[in-house]
């Protein structure tokens, strides 16, 4: 039928891996987070941004010619698994989970748990 079952395939390239035989070293994927810098979002990515701001980066780079550096910040967003695609899929693979630092809160309450959920994507 042509589909996919990325948890599978991720659980079966980690087997591979494991062989004393085998030469692969590991699996990268293509695109963590689905690209809004078209006009149509691509739909790829494993994680859109969510609506909640989270705070703010302002990263600089200087001219190599000039010296000259220029500062601007950014918005910082939640990752919304929802939004993109598939990171259920690696979470599961891996025994992860989905609910982490950075990720949009389910409710209100941002993680009360004391010890802070880690993200296997």
């Amino acid at each position: 039928d042509g589909s996919q079952d990325l948890t599978s395939d991720l659980k079966a390239i980690e087997a591979e891996t494991k062989k004393s035989s085998s030469q692969l070293l590991g699996v990268a994927l293509n695109t963590f987070q689905k690209d809004y810098q078209t006009d149509a979002p691509i739909e790829q990515g494993l994680f859109g941004l969510g609506s909640a701001e989270l705070g703010s980066v302002k990263p600089c780079q200087e001219d190599v010619r000039t010296g000259q550096q220029t500062c601007t910040e950014f918005p910082v967003y939640c990752l919304d698994a929802a939004a993109g695609q598939h990171a259920a899929d690696v979470a599961g693979a891996w025994d992860g989970t989905m609910n982490a630092h950075g990720a949009c809160p389910a409710s209100d309450h941002d993680f009360d748990d004391e010890e802070e959920p880690s993200l296997v994507v």
